[in-house]
């Protein structure tokens, strides 16, 4: 974005800007390897995998909880957080991969 600023203002060299950006672009590249060499070394690799998998899924799923409008004012004061008493209807639009959606349906109907 900030890049697309700088292209648009027009005060600065665009060869410049995208050399800069492609700079930029490469420390963080080697940032990211870094760290992962380093879960690699340290034996963290599955867990830090899991990890990202995980913060994924809970970000799809709080993604699809701001969808939701509940249909009733009972829906509404339903849960002190604001989530819908029907669920699994949310898990259902999350788009979590093969077998997750089943999986949080169960879960969800157990917890209920």
């Amino acid at each position: 974005m900030v890049r697309q600023d700088f292209l648009t203002l027009g005060e600065i060299d665009p060869a410049t800007i995208e050399n800069e950006y492609r700079d930029a672009k490469k420390r963080y590249r080697a940032q990211v390897k870094a760290v992962k060499d380093w879960e690699k070394r340290a034996g963290l690799e599955d867990l830090c995998t899991s990890l990202e998998q995980a913060r994924s899924e809970l970000n799809a799923a709080e993604e699809a909880l701001t969808t939701v409008v509940p249909e009733s004012t009972a829906d509404a004061a339903a849960d002190p957080q604001g989530r819908s008493s029907k669920p699994h209807t949310v898990w259902r639009t999350a788009r979590l991969g093969k077998g997750r959606v089943q999986q949080c349906d169960q879960v969800l109907e157990r917890a209920a």
